[in-house]
């Protein structure tokens, strides 16, 4: 719990008041409610993608309308205008993911660039795991002086979770992942590991890439880790890690606010 974890440490002579404790329990409910309509959205996408009876649009509109109402009877009116660009940010992250899928595969990859995918963590990850739960926390904490910092640390938090999780798709096994590995490579995602490969491609290996990514053939997916791997992508991906960690901590420390709360979350995706 981002939120909760974040006020305790903002709030650390305990200055919150009984009705702020109601509303931070309030709105930590509604960041988990955000989270869960966003997977039943996923959920209901593949089902239209397979032709299947799509059973889980009743189940987002309730979740939604809930939220609504109960962050209108207990919380105030900015609170539930924060929650409207989390809605937003959903909308927007899904309709650029939907439009490069559409694409034909040579069309499709050449929109594979660092600004797309920034917009992609922006939009699918960094606002709703990040920096919705930090702004809501330092507002119930009256804690303006890091109102000013999270925009940059949460975009850079919301990278580095996007990138570690996608590179241990390709590369973590399914120990880690709880998956078989190469996911995303099968699905044709644009992802750190792509776009980055994609910079260092020769002409040579470009025609390997497009016609092996998107594949659900074992034997393409291993030709693009072994891409990844000539192209020097461990490494870089091992450099990127380090450099996004040490600018969330220097922001942190620029912010004036304690480390701690910043090195937590840092510990949860297990950065060295």
């Amino acid at each position: 719990m981002i939120m909760l974890h974040s006020l305790n440490v903002l709030d650390q002579i305990g200055s919150s008041t009984s009705s702020a404790m109601h509303q931070a329990f309030t709105l930590t409910w509604g960041i988990e409610m955000l989270h869960s309509y966003d997977l039943l959205e996923d959920i209901k996408h593949r089902e239209h993608i397979g032709n299947k009876s799509n059973t889980d649009t009743d189940y987002a509109n309730l979740l939604r309308s809930f939220l609504y109402a109960m962050l209108e009877d207990n919380c105030s009116n900015n609170f539930v205008q924060l929650f409207n660009k989390g809605f937003l940010f959903i909308s927007l992250g899904k309709y650029i993911a939907n439009d490069i899928s559409s694409k034909g595969k040579i069309e499709k990859y050449s929109n594979f660039n660092m600004n797309t995918y920034e917009l992609l963590c922006e939009y699918k990850t960094a606002f709703n795991t990040y920096k919705l739960p930090l702004i809501i926390a330092s507002q119930l904490s009256r804690q303006s002086k890091i109102h000013n910092h999270i925009d940059k640390i949460g975009t850079d938090l919301g990278k580095l979770y996007q990138i570690k999780n996608e590179y241990e798709d390709c590369f973590g096994g399914e120990s880690k992942t709880y998956r078989s590995a190469g996911v995303n490579i099968q699905q044709g995602k644009c992802t750190w590991l792509a776009v980055t490969a994609l910079q260092r491609c020769t002409a040579a290996q470009r025609i390997v890439f497009n016609t092996c990514y998107g594949s659900n053939e074992p034997a393409h997916v291993e030709r693009i880790k072994s891409l990844y791997e000539r192209l020097n992508i461990p490494q870089l991906y091992r450099e990127t890690e380090g450099a996004l960690n040490e600018s969330i901590m220097q922001r942190a420390e620029t912010a004036g606010v304690p480390l701690e709360l910043f090195s937590s979350l840092l510990e949860t995706l297990n950065v060295e």
